[in-house]
């Protein structure tokens, strides 16, 4: 923890590569929050950390961060690729930079009444701004450029998957 700071001194190339073991381990999720966990994370990708605690609401029951780390997972249970999982970890990163309230009603509760308290968050343009995002922490990292374009691609489109599950690589 106390020398967390001594990572300045790494290579961006050997930082890539020690983080493509974390996000390639059956555990990525777990590596990330070890990351964090010991001051690394924001040396590394400052960005997931501004996702934390950042609230989505609606269909949405974790926040960011959590949302982000749960992507992450599924797509190593599932066995998918680096450029994959990076996309999952990644595709909402831009979701901290464009929150806003939005003034809509709150739905009624039973008996007609509205809910008080009621809170709603929009996110628009966050596939952009997290694609943009995406591109320079890879570039940051010294990734291929091969590989950066394809995880911008998928962040930038994500919005327009509606199964994850019927999507190849390829694709």
């Amino acid at each position: 923890f106390k020398n967390s700071n001594l990572i300045k001194e790494i290579s961006s190339e050997r930082i890539r590569d020690e983080f493509v073991k974390i996000i390639m381990s059956p555990s990525p999720s777990g590596g990330i929050v070890m990351l964090h966990k010991f001051n690394l994370l924001k040396s590394v990708i400052p960005e997931l950390e501004e996702g934390i605690g950042c609230e989505q609401l609606g269909e949405h029951i974790y926040d960011v961060w959590d949302h982000l780390l749960h992507a992450l997972q599924h797509a190593a249970d599932k066995n998918w690729p680096l450029e994959v999982r990076l996309a999952a970890l990644l595709h909402d990163i831009g979701k901290p930079r464009t929150r806003r309230n939005t003034p809509t009603q709150p739905p009624p509760t039973v008996g007609g009444g509205a809910r008080r308290g009621y809170k709603k968050f929009t996110f628009y343009g966050h596939e952009v701004v997290g694609a943009r995002m995406a591109k320079k922490i890879m570039e940051r990292l010294k990734f291929p450029k091969k590989e950066i374009e394809l995880v911008e691609k998928l962040v930038r489109n994500h919005m327009f998957f509606s199964d994850t599950e019927l999507i190849t690589l390829s694709a």
